[in-house]
């Protein structure tokens, strides 16, 4: 039986995956420099011209959430919007897209 959960722990490996592989396209980046956001899509759009190296999927407003905290987890990645102290998540209400940009390479 696949469960949510299940299909959310796929979805996050796929998307490493394709992570991994444009860094090895692009001469081996460090997982240190990605930065990984939950966006909309005029803010995809805006960081998809600013920084040559990027990775999106659209994803369910449902899911978006829990599938960034499982790649941020696997990324080793402290979330900049999770504040101390505090449970909530800072994702905006729009979001529909999980991006990840290396930070160096701007356009």
């Amino acid at each position: 039986m696949i469960t949510k959960t299940s299909g959310l722990e796929k979805q996050a490996s796929l998307y490493l995956f394709d992570l991994q592989n444009l860094a090895a396209e692009r001469g081996r980046m460090s997982n240190d420099d990605w930065e990984v956001k939950r966006v909309t899509t005029e803010e995809k759009i805006a960081l998809e011209k600013l920084y040559r190296y990027t990775l999106s999927n659209k994803v369910l407003p449902e899911e978006l959430s829990m599938l960034f905290d499982l790649v941020c987890q696997k990324l080793n990645i402290i979330q900049p919007d999770i504040l101390p102290g505090t449970l909530r998540f800072a994702t905006p209400p729009d979001a529909n897209y999980l991006i990840a940009f290396h930070k160096e390479y701007l356009r």
